[in-house]
C-alpha cells in the first residue's frame, strides 16, 4: 500500500477498482424486553425493527462509489436472504457484481446483534453471534470464483483486499496479488476505520479536519445506520462563546456535525485586510476541540454549494439573522431539491468576532 488512505481516496477517482474480500452484513434486530407475565425470571424480547448494515468487501465498495470511483466487488456469496441483500446492497450503489459468486451450498457471512432499551436509556446489544461458513470451497466454486476475479482485475486500476490473513478466500488474494504485481497495480489494504461502524470519523490528517473523500466516505458509512448529518458553515476566526453555542445547538438537530470552514483566503475577501486573525489550521483545531464538533473542512468557493451537492446533509444550519428568504437562495433551492432541511439558529446579542476585535484594540 503506497501513501495514506486519503491519498488513495483521491487516486481512484473515476478510476475503476476490484475489491476483494469477505462479502458480509450486519444484521440488527432492534427490539424491547419484558418480563414474562406467569415467569418473572423469563424475559421476553419484542422485536420492534430490523435493519442490515454492509460489511467488509461490501461497504468498502460502495465506500469507494461515494467518493468516485468505479467498484467492482469479487467474493463468495450463499444462496439464501443474507446473499440477496448483499447483491441488492452492491447494485443500489452501482456496484460490478458479475465477480460475485452465488455458491448454493454455503452461507453468506453475516453477524447478527440484539440491541434493546431499558427505561429509556441508549440502545445496546445484549446477544451477537457471527455466522461462519467454515466448509472448504468446492474446487468447482474454486475455478469459477479465480475465472470471474481474473477477468475483473483484467479492466482495473487497483487492486483493494479486504479479507483476513489465512482467510477461506487466501488461495484467491495470493493469485491476484501476483497478477496485480506483473501490472504494476497498487495493492490496497483498508485501515480498520474504514470498515468501522462506529460514529468517530478517522481523518488521515489527525484531529478533525478532513478531506473530501474521506467525508464521503464516512458519510455512506453513516447514512447506512439512518445517522443524520447537520452541517454549517463559517469562518470561526476568533471562536468565542457564541460560536460554542451554535455550534451545540446546531449539533443537536442530528447525529453529527460537519463544520465547513472558510479557509485564510476567503475570509480574507469576505472580511477584508486583517482578517483572519487566526489562520484556518488553528480555526480547525479550535473548532476540532468541541465536542460537539464531528468533522471540519476547508473550502475557498464564495459559497458552499459545491460541498452540499455532494455531502447532501440531512439538515442545513445557518446562523445569525437569516430568513429562508434572506440565505443564499441557490443554496436553499439545492437544500430543498434533495428533500433537506434548513434550520435557522438565531445568534447571540453582542458576541462576535468582530466586536471582539474592538475590544482589544481599545484597551489601554
Amino acid at each position: 500500500m503506497s501513501g495514506s488512505w486519503a491519498e488513495f481516496l483521491e487516486r481512484v477517482l473515476g478510476q475503476r477498482v476490484l475489491v476483494v474480500g469477505e462479502l458480509s452484513l450486519t444484521r440488527i434486530l432492534h427490539g424491547k424486553l419484558t418480563v414474562d407475565d406467569t415467569d418473572p425470571l423469563l424475559m421476553r424480547l419484542e422485536a420492534t425493527r430490523s435493519h442490515d448494515l454492509p460489511g467488509g468487501a461490501v461497504a468498502v465498495a460502495r465506500g469507494l462509489m461515494a467518493v468516485g470511483a468505479q467498484a467492482a466487488a469479487c467474493g463468495l456469496i450463499g444462496d439464501d436472504g443474507a446473499g440477496r441483500v448483499v447483491l441488492e446492497q452492491l447494485a443500489a450503489c452501482g456496484v460490478d457484481t458479475q465477480a460475485v459468486v452465488c455458491a448454493p451450498a454455503r452461507r453468506t457471512a453475516a453477524l447478527n446483534r440484539i440491541t434493546t432499551s431499558v427505561c429509556g436509556e441508549p440502545e445496546h446489544t445484549i446477544s451477537e453471534w457471527q455466522q461462519v461458513d467454515e466448509t472448504p470451497i468446492s474446487p468447482d466454486v474454486q475455478e469459477h470464483l479465480h475465472q470471474a476475479a481474473v477477468a475483473a482485475l483484467r479492466s482495473a486500476a487497483e487492486l483493494v483486499i479486504v479479507s483476513a490473513p489465512a482467510g477461506p478466500l487466501q488461495f484467491l488474494i495470493d493469485g491476484l496479488c501476483g497478477l496485480a504485481h506483473e501490472r504494476g497495480l497498487d495493492v490496497t489494504v483498508p485501515p480498520a476505520h474504514a470498515q468501522s461502524t462506529g460514529p468517530a470519523l478517522h481523518s488521515t490528517g489527525g484531529g478533525k479536519l478532513t478531506s473530501l473523500e474521506e467525508l464521503q466516505w464516512f458519510a455512506v458509512q453513516q447514512r447506512d445506520r439512518g445517522r443524520r448529518m447537520v452541517f454549517t458553515n463559517g469562518c470561526f476566526d476568533l471562536l468565542h462563546a457564541g460560536h460554542a453555542k451554535y455550534l451545540q445547538a446546531a449539533a443537536e438537530l442530528g447525529d453529527y456535525l460537519v463544520v465547513a470552514l472558510n479557509d485564510d483566503a476567503s475570509v480574507r475577501a469576505l472580511k477584508g485586510p486583517g482578517r483572519p486573525v487566526v489562520d484556518e489550521r488553528q480555526r480547525a483545531t479550535l473548532l476540532g476541540a468541541l465536542a460537539c464538533v464531528n468533522a471540519v473542512i476547508l473550502f475557498s468557493t464564495e459559497d458552499v454549494r459545491p460541498l452540499l451537492d455532494v455531502l447532501q446533509p440531512e439538515v442545513y444550519v445557518k446562523g445569525g439573522d437569516y430568513t429562508l428568504d434572506t440565505i443564499n437562495q441557490q443554496e436553499r433551492h439545492l437544500i430543498e431539491s434533495y428533500g433537506g432541511q434548513i434550520a435557522l439558529l438565531p445568534g447571540e446579542d453582542g458576541l462576535s468576532t468582530t466586536a471582539l476585535i474592538r475590544a482589544i484594540r481599545a484597551l489601554p
